[in-house]
Parts: structure tokens; sequence; C-alpha cells
């Protein structure tokens, strides 16, 4: 096992965007939550003895306290995760206060991912985001002055209503934070949630195919110009500043997800967990298993998937050495993305060409 996910399911507001696994809950049942957590993971502890990341996501796991933290960290350390060189914790910008930030640098987080989104006020209340523009920058100084360098923003583009020049303005307020990495995510409209009813009913309109390809074009020149490396579809980093853990997701590492609705890649499997906290708290105490459910595992195609989304694409050396097939004979249709110009072969690697960028689920469907 080589990574771990660990899944904060609690939020103080529904986005109106997101569809993971989450919940605005009291404080009882959050507590139940984490320590029926603190057994999942302490059932796993052979199997995460080499593991070199922990990413804890979410829902906010910022909105957990002092005593939740603590108590995370603690039963981590008695585990013995010896091997672990990378923590990532995702965190609300207006979460993360002085306190916070030290008690984070504390615990041993070598990374924050902040859910910044957007600058602007407007996007931030349409997305139904609980912070404002400015607790955005106090939080990236309050983990700098505790001593955390390693930051990401997450930032949306395709937000509906917004402008190519609200966009260069999130990115001139983005860089301006000096930090080492930024992932720039187009809005996906997910089933059951606000955005997707208010589309229904009218109330908002997408961007338009158009200005969206104009906005990935923009988010990539101008972050490229400024010294980010444009090292996967969606993300961007200073030197040497990847993100461990999901390098490791797209390289088909194993990885191993606990809490509610986290997958995990193991042993040859994928599988979930159950996604309410009320069933996920019942299985936990009636030492039942919290996975939902398994699902197909095609390791050739997961390769694929995986890996192309990389900028460096994939090693057709590597893939031919484990799977006995050349990547055109098993997957010939990619053949027609190379001679349409979605992938190119370069220094024996497949990847994307810069079209293939904005035209990508074209390449993805014919695996």
């Amino acid at each position: 096992m080589d990574a771990l996910y660990i899944h904060i399911p609690f939020c103080a507001q529904i986005c109106a965007y997101c569809d993971f696994a989450k919940e605005v809950t009291k404080v009882d049942k959050r507590k139940t939550y984490m320590q029926n957590l603190f057994s999942e993971l302490k059932h796993h502890t052979q199997a995460l003895t080499q593991v070199r990341s922990i990413f804890i996501g979410g829902g906010t796991p910022s909105l957990l306290d002092e005593a939740d933290l603590r108590g995370l960290f603690k039963t981590l350390e008695s585990m013995g995760l010896d091997t672990v060189k990378d923590i990532t914790i995702e965190a609300n910008p207006s979460d993360v206060t002085k306190d916070l930030a030290h008690l984070l640098y504390e615990l041993g987080v070598s990374r924050v991912s902040l859910g910044a989104q957007s600058f602007n006020e407007a996007n931030l209340k349409f997305l139904k985001r609980t912070h404002t523009p400015e607790a955005i920058k106090q939080a990236v100084i309050n983990l700098k002055d505790a001593g955390i360098e390693n930051i990401n923003l997450d930032m949306l583009f395709a937000i509906p209503n917004q402008t190519l020049e609200d966009l260069n303005r999130d990115i001139d307020l983005a860089l301006k934070q000096g930090v080492t990495h930024i992932s720039y995510y187009s809005v996906i409209v997910e089933d059951n949630t606000a955005l997707s009813r208010w589309l229904e009913q009218g109330l908002v309109a997408p961007v338009s195919e158009f200005l969206e390809a104009s906005m990935y074009e923009t988010v990539i020149k101008r972050l490229k110009d400024s010294g980010f490396k444009h090292y996967e579809i969606s993300n961007f980093a200073k030197a040497g500043f990847e993100s461990i853990h999901n390098t490791m997701v797209w390289e088909s590492h194993d990885y191993l997800g606990v809490g509610t609705g986290a997958h995990s890649k193991w042993r040859n499997e994928r599988f979930y967990n159950v996604r309410s906290i009320k069933k996920y708290n019942e299985r936990i105490e009636n030492a039942h298993s919290p996975i939902a459910d398994h699902y197909p595992y095609e390791p050739m195609r997961d390769f694929l998937l995986m890996g192309l989304r990389l900028m460096r694409g994939i090693d057709m050396k590597a893939f031919e050495k484990r799977f006995d097939v050349e990547v055109f004979d098993a997957f010939p249709p990619l053949r027609d993305c190379v001679e349409s110009g979605l992938l190119k072969q370069e220094d024996g690697r497949l990847k994307f060409t810069h079209k293939g960028l904005f035209l990508g689920n074209e390449v993805f469907m014919k695996l």
C-alpha cells in the first residue's frame, strides 16, 4: 500500500456544485464518526506499513476541532507509519486561523490545499462558499507564518456568469499569494446538486464551450508563463512541489480510502465505502465492513486513464512489459487519436497534444 486517503465528511454549508460524500452535522455525530474512523484505520494497520503519503480530504477537514485533529494524528502515530513523507489536508480558507495553522504544523502536516475556488465575491456566493476573498489571503499568510510553505489553491473556471475578465482577475490574485501549487478545474455539473437544479430550471446558463476552452487556454498560458509546471490536466506546480499523493494515484499505485464514500484501489480491486455517516457508524460499531460495493478493475484501461492525465503521458515500453501487449494492439482506437492529432508519441511515451487536452474525453471514451 503506497497511499492513504482519509475522508472527513463534515461541512458548514453544502456548496452548489459538490457531489462528494458530506453532511452538515452536529458535534455529537461528528465525535461518533471520528471514533469509528479511528477504528477503521487501526483495522488496516498491517496493510499501511509502507504508506508514503496521506491525504485528508472532505467535506471540510478543517472543521475538526483540536481534540478531533489530535485524536486523528495520535491514531496515525500509534500505527507506526514511519514511511510517511507527505501529509496533505484540505481546508476552507475561513477556518485557517493562526491557531489552526500552528496546530497543523505541530501535527506534521506538510501541505495544505485551500478550497479557494475564486477571489470574486459574487462567484463565491453563487457557489455557496462560506469564505471571502480576504479569507483566502489571510489563510495563506497564517500558514506561511506557521512554517507551512507547501500550499495549494483549488480554483474553478467556467463558473456560470463568469467572464474571461473575471478569470484573469482570479489568476492575478492567485499568483500574488505566492503559493507553490494551483489546481484549476472546470466546473462540472453533477446530478443532485443545487447547480444542476438551477440549470434544469433555467435560472442560470452554463458557460459556452468556446468560452470554457478560452478560459482553459488562459489558465495554461498564464500559469506556465508565471513559472508553474503544467504536470497534469488540471494541476500546476512550482518545481519540486507536484502533489505526491495525487501523482501516485495517477501512476496507478495502490491506495486505501477510509471513511464515508472513500474509494480504494488495492490488491487488483476497486471498492468504495458507504456514503451515509449513519450507515458507516452502524457498520463499524457492529464490526461489519464499511465497504458498499466493489467495481471492475481493468488494469490496462486503468493504467491509461490515469497515466494519460499526466502531461508526460505513459511509458509505452512499461505498458508492454507489464501487460505483454503493445498499447495500440490492446486499444486500436488510440491510433485514430494519434492520426487526428489528439495524442502523440514522443521519446517512447504516449501523451496528449495541446489540442488533445481540450478534447480529452474523446480519447478516454475510446478506452
